[in-house]
């Protein structure tokens, strides 16, 4: 009886052992691993819509930087910041964005201008024409200047698009007129309103937009530091529009004749 009483004991211990290893087990839940292929979706969105083109929407590896880029479609208008749910992650027309672990939305939000004084008088009577950007589709690119800025008859303007995922150059165009196939074009402007356009092909096998590497005293993104950069550079100290924050050179919060300076040493030494 003893004998039988003992392995009764037993069993009951080794029962209890087992239901509470089960139980330990049945609440263990260790969190999974991360996916080391895991692509994040970064959504690039401009508000208002019809305001803006913007770049850098596409899918990415967390940890990644990404450059985004807004332009204005409307001389009128201009960035007040990048949010994120709300929050403020850069004030700046284009920057480098680090990829989370996660899928979010990055909204370059515009308004009116806080104060647009009108132009100044043009020499000898010379009207200053308006020259418009399109994108065609519009989601395709946005632009390195705003579209709606006005130009004097025979400038030389800039133009250079920054193309999102998906989409694959075609060419700038004038109405039909084909001007150009390369992305960045020096375009003249005429004695009238003007309408640029780039057009794009779809194409979902296309990649995103290359990190843009930006030089110092390059103020107009065509990737040299030259004359033009130091014309720009000197206009807008007298008050034209910038095109960017690129003009403040030595970073120093303000454009005056030290960024000047700065960008006729790169002309000259090549640093």
């Amino acid at each position: 009886m003893k004998a039988i009483k003992r392995l009764f004991a037993t069993l009951l211990a080794t029962l209890a052992v087992a239901g509470s290893a089960a139980a330990q087990e049945s609440t263990f839940n260790p969190s999974n691993p991360p996916e080391p292929d895991k692509l994040y979706r970064v959504k690039v969105l401009a508000n208002p819509a019809d305001m803006a083109n913007v770049s850098g929407t596409g899918y990415y590896a967390s940890g990644q930087r990404i450059y985004v880029n807004s332009s204005s479609r409307d001389i009128d208008w201009e960035l007040k910041a990048w949010t994120i749910d709300g929050d403020t992650v850069s004030t700046a027309t284009s920057f480098y964005y680090t990829v989370t672990d996660k899928d979010v939305e990055l909204v370059a939000n515009f308004g009116l201008r806080d104060f647009n004084p009108p132009s100044p008088a043009e020499p000898d009577g010379v009207v200053p024409r308006v020259l418009t950007l399109k994108a065609n589709p519009d989601e395709a690119c946005s632009f390195n200047i705003s579209s709606g800025n006005k130009y004097a008859p025979g400038s030389q303007i800039y133009v250079y698009c920054y193309i999102n995922q998906s989409f694959v150059f075609e060419g700038w165009y004038a109405g039909e007129e084909l001007l150009s196939t390369g992305r960045g074009y020096t375009y003249t402007m005429p004695d009238a309103a003007a309408t640029l356009t780039a057009r794009f092909s779809f194409n979902p096998d296309s990649p995103s937009e290359p990190d843009a590497v930006l030089i110092p005293g390059d103020v107009n993104v065509d990737y040299r530091v030259d004359s033009m950069d130091s014309m720009l550079c000197a206009k807008h100290i007298t008050g034209a529009s910038a095109y960017n924050n690129l003009f403040d050179v030595n970073s120093d919060g303000t454009v005056d004749s030290l960024d000047l300076s700065a960008i006729a040493n790169i002309i000259i030494t090549g640093e």
